[in-house]
């Protein structure tokens, strides 16, 4: 990859987050700690975000969902959570009851496992399986059954290929 020009960006972030970023950046970034991690990380955040929030497209034509803008305001994703519930619950299904307890758990294991005191707004994949594997069991069809069942009932939704964002309070 050709080295392309760099500028400083100080800021401040709270202490919680850079113990955060400073913890998850060489896992985000390859294997091991290596020179930069932290940089690369951080930039690809603040891509990222940028997609998000305003929709911008950035190098290579990269972006939300293969280049989809996207809109922060829509909420279709919390209303089509809703609405899935309803339409379940309209038809006598339980199921939405059972999926949100074991969400409430997955939660509960992120929660423990990152070390935060409040419910995680974005996670690694990595990380949801983890969480997914102490609370329904390691076998990977339950695990990827699970993230399937999560992503439809509106509860995830995959951001990047290595980021779930967490929908449901």
């Amino acid at each position: 990859m050709p080295r392309r020009a760099k500028r400083d960006l100080h800021v401040l972030i709270s202490e919680e987050l850079y113990e955060a970023l400073v913890k998850v950046a060489p896992r985000l970034s390859g294997a091991g700690v290596y020179r930069g991690a932290l940089s690369e990380v951080v930039e690809e955040a603040i891509k990222f975000y940028l997609v998000y929030r305003l929709g911008l497209q950035g190098e290579g034509g990269g972006g939300a969902e293969g280049g989809q803008r996207t809109h922060t305001n829509s909420g279709t994703s919390v209303q089509h959570a809703e609405s899935a519930q309803e339409a379940q619950s309209a038809q006598g299904n339980t199921k939405p009851n059972r999926v949100h307890k074991v969400f409430q758990d997955v939660v509960e294991a992120l929660k423990e496992n990152l070390g935060l005191d409040d419910r995680p707004k974005e996670v690694l994949v990595e990380d949801l399986e983890k969480a997914l594997k102490q609370v329904r069991g390691a076998d990977p069809r339950t695990v990827s059954k699970w993230i399937k069942i999560l992503e439809e009932q509106g509860l995830i939704r995959r951001r990047h290929p290595r980021i779930v964002e967490i929908l449901h309070p």
